[in-house]
């Protein structure tokens, strides 16, 4: 085996850093959907649920814009893992070199 196959084998895929904020974004969805389930006759209890549901983003905004900020998030949980697992895989290179 080459070192060029030795290397992709390892190393992460870049769908690591996607799929966060994409299930950031689906848990978002289903959670507008059940809220909205909730219409006409909305309860303060469905809308504590729903703040509930967007978290963490509605620890910092108003939960009509936490969902943009789960997907950030996401996105830095995602990046933060690639890292993570990229840097694990170069030093597993070097220790075979």
């Amino acid at each position: 085996m080459t070192h060029a196959q030795v290397n992709s084998r390892t190393r992460p895929s870049i769908f690591l850093a996607l799929v966060p904020p994409t299930l950031f974004l689906i848990k978002d969805i289903i959670a507008t959907f059940v809220v909205l389930s909730y219409e006409p006759g909305i309860t303060e209890r469905a809308v504590n649920n729903y703040a509930l549901h967007l978290l963490p983003g509605s620890l910092f905004v108003i939960t009509g814009r936490a969902i943009p900020l789960n997907i950030g998030f996401g996105f830095l949980v995602g990046v933060a893992l690639y890292s993570f697992f990229y840097n694990r895989s170069r030093a597993r290179a070097a220790k075979r070199e």
